[in-house]
């Protein structure tokens, strides 16, 4: 059985209560990814297999894209970031992965098809 993931409705609840998600930047954007997904009205799933996503999004009864959500992409979190999505784009036949990221970095990184990196304040702008 995979452990469930634990989000805030707010970021500030955690500091408020006495209790931390974390002092992870990534967790925090990535509760706030989550706050976001549910605001739309997305019906949201997390993957857990040899390596993880983030986010899966169902639509009906079949799962649609994945999101992996990193504060920073580097030579040391790439396969990890990717690992997941590339997994999940198998595993279910997903055509659309999207990786957000907190800065708009250019980065030279050879990518699977399907899976685009996006700055978080472009996902946060863009209506999906």
């Amino acid at each position: 059985m995979n452990s469930r993931k634990v989000f805030a409705i707010d970021n500030a609840i955690p500091n408020r209560l006495g209790f931390r998600l974390s002092e992870n930047k990534g967790r925090l954007l990535e509760n706030m990814v989550f706050i976001e997904l549910k605001r739309r009205a997305c019906e949201v799933y997390y993957y857990s297999g040899k390596f993880e996503c983030d986010f899966l999004l169902k639509e009906n009864l079949l799962i649609t894209e994945a999101i992996q959500v990193t504060y920073t992409l580097n030579a040391e979190n790439f396969m990890r970031e990717t690992g997941g999505l590339k997994e999940v784009m198998e595993l279910f036949g997903i055509r659309k992965a999207t990786l957000i990221v907190f800065d708009d970095n250019k980065y030279n990184v050879e990518l699977v098809s399907g899976i685009s990196i996006v700055p978080a304040y472009e996902w946060f702008l863009t209506n999906h």
